[in-house]
């Protein structure tokens, strides 16, 4: 009777006991060459803006058309603020040959400018993850171009590791979309 009881009462606290948190990153784009070609323009990218919903370390998913909801065992491991600008940096470093890419300094401060706003960066349960939102590029003495943007990708495989993975080949489908555009003007 008595090693029933402590069965039961060993089953119940286990029932009790929430699942760990497991924390994740942006992976980090290929290696680039540290120095600016003498050819490379600097671009200042300023921190990504982010709408008040993504401002904390919970992932976002999408549970219908109209609602989202945040995780609460799956986290990033850093703020998404800064590993959003610096994904942003070194994927331009590795794309482009017209800029090279820096955040805000002041010895900068007549360099083009590139801010990035995102409004989602949400997830569907192993169907797909999006990245929408707005970018501005302004270089002194002309009009700010502007453009909205939003790209979804289906995830190839389930779980987080895979939805991390789905929103680094996102924002380097952005940087390109932006270097084409900039590279027009």
């Amino acid at each position: 009777m008595k090693a029933v009881l402590l069965l039961m009462c060993c089953l119940m606290l286990g029932s009790c006991m929430s699942p760990p948190v497991r924390y994740y990153k942006l992976p980090q784009t290929a290696s680039v060459v540290q120095e600016p070609l003498p050819s490379q323009k600097t671009l200042v990218i300023p921190p990504v803006r982010l709408s008040s919903a993504l401002d904390s370390r919970q992932m976002v998913y999408q549970l219908s058309e109209t609602q989202f909801a945040k995780t609460q065992q799956h986290r990033w491991l850093s703020d998404l603020q800064p590993q959003l600008t610096n994904f942003l940096i070194q994927a331009f470093k590795q794309q482009s040959l017209t800029y090279w890419a820096e955040s805000v300094d002041v010895k900068h401060k007549d360099a083009p400018k590139l801010w990035v706003s995102i409004e989602r960066f949400d997830f569907s349960p192993n169907r797909y993850a999006t990245v929408q939102g707005t970018w501005t590029w302004a270089v002194k003495g002309r009009k700010p171009l502007s453009r909205d943007f939003q790209y979804s990708q289906p995830l190839v495989k389930k779980g987080y590791e895979a939805v991390t993975r789905a929103y680094a080949d996102l924002l380097t489908q952005l940087v390109k979309a932006i270097n084409s555009q900039i590279n027009k003007q």
